[in-house]
Formats: C-alpha cells, sequence, structure tokens
C-alpha cells in the first residue's frame, strides 16, 4: 500500500503571522519528499512538524518564486540547502520550470 501525507509548513504569503508562517508544503509520498516554495522559516516550522531533513528528496520553486522573486516562495532556499549539506548524503534534485514567455 503506498504511503502518502501533505505536511502544510506555511501558509502567511508574504507576512508570517503568530500562527501562520511563510509558504512551504511538503508533500510525501513513499519516502519521496518533494519540499515546494520553502519561504523564510521552513527549517523551523520542519522542526515543528517533525519533518527531518533527509525526508527532503526534491526541492521544487513554483515560478511566483523564480520570475517574480516573490521571497515568501523562495527566501528559505539557503538555510534548507544549507541544512540539507550537513545533514543528508548524496543529491537532492532541484527542478525548474521553464521560463514564461513575456507577455
Amino acid at each position: 500500500m503506498s504511503v502518502r501525507e501533505l505536511v502544510v509548513l506555511g501558509t502567511a504569503s508574504q507576512a508570517p503571522t503568530r500562527h501562520r508562517d511563510h509558504n512551504g508544503y511538503l508533500p510525501r509520498r513513499d519516502g519521496a519528499g518533494l519540499l515546494f516554495d520553502p519561504g523564510e522559516g521552513t527549517q523551523r516550522q520542519m522542526l515543528f512538524a517533525g519533518v527531518p531533513s533527509s525526508a527532503i528528496t526534491r526541492i521544487c520553486l513554483t515560478p511566483e518564486g523564480i520570475e517574480h522573486s516573490h521571497g515568501d516562495h523562495c527566501l528559505g532556499m539557503p538555510g534548507v540547502i544549507q541544512r540539507l549539506s550537513l545533514e543528508r548524503d548524496g543529491p537532492v534534485a532541484v527542478p525548474v520550470p521553464p521560463r514564461r514567455a513575456a507577455s
């Protein structure tokens, strides 16, 4: 049987609140974890949620985080990458979506 889980690390958009942190989502399936849009505070939220860095097998940034530089979608990346380099052996894939055509 397939094991699936969605860990919501934050939903607060641009400004975090006392009870909601910046974006961050970690769907997990059969040992693979895709970290989407790690905003600031993602590492802390992972600790609160009991998610080890070894659970991350890919990091995905949506176009909002890449093209529009929305910090709430990507400013947690440096810390997450640093943590992965300390606690994980082996690569973590970071697929990047194709750039949208200018309108």
